[in-house]
């Protein structure tokens, strides 16, 4: 699992999150917290490369993991818990996500499954 590198007020809902998708029977790992401008930039321009298809990246300076207020993960349901008939794993983390108190990228224009955040800047944004 990515180190967490995030705003301090982040933790106590990704502890949240975490803690009901493991009762939840879901395997999280997080892939991507903070990152800086240029990493973002370099997202973007091999998002525009792929002709904007496959998972959307922000432009720089438009990212909230610029402001390590978002995450990206990876999910699956532990097969021990049976199956979750007609729901993936990223759709029930992500509904766990909101009830944590994030915003999930799923219900966002262009769909981010992989993506939650707090939703505003910590500043307060424009």
């Amino acid at each position: 699992m990515a180190r967490i590198v995030a705003q301090p007020y982040m933790f106590p809902r990704i502890e949240r999150w975490l803690a009901l998708c493991r009762d939840h029977g879901i395997f999280i790992t997080i892939t991507s917290s903070y990152r800086s401008s240029e990493k973002q930039r370099r997202l973007y321009e091999a998002y525009l490369a792929r002709g904007r298809k496959g998972l959307p990246a922000a432009a720089p300076g438009n990212s909230l993991h610029e402001t390590g207020e978002a995450i990206d993960f990876a999910a699956r349901f532990n097969p021990t818990y049976g199956s979750r008939r007609g729901t993936d794993a990223y759709t029930y983390a992500g509904r766990l996500a909101e009830a944590a108190g994030f915003r999930w990228g799923g219900r966002f224009t262009r769909r981010d499954p992989v993506h939650i955040d707090a939703g505003v800047p910590w500043w307060g944004g424009d």
